[in-house]
């Protein structure tokens, strides 16, 4: 799996919130990864992630339409490069 980063986002020390992009390389389908990361000890982490079809994700999140489309015609450059 390839993966470009949406949004990303490190609040205090440890703590993430993500959204990326993933480009399954055996079928070419795309699929949206949302989720976060809690630091509950120095070597431990608590956190949730959602897998979403492109079309599904930006249906709930229209302002990152544009950022999305991007990523994916850098993933098919890189494909045909």
């Amino acid at each position: 799996m390839a993966s470009k980063r949406i949004y990303y986002n490190v609040t205090g020390r440890d703590n993430e919130d993500y959204i990326f992009l993933d480009r399954n390389e055996t079928t070419g389908e795309y699929t949206v990864r949302v989720g976060e990361d809690k630091a509950v000890s120095h070597f431990k982490w608590e956190g949730e992630q959602t897998v979403f079809s492109v079309e599904d994700f930006l249906a709930s999140n229209p302002r990152y339409t544009a950022k999305v489309q991007r990523l994916i015609s850098e993933f098919e450059a890189e494909l045909a490069s």
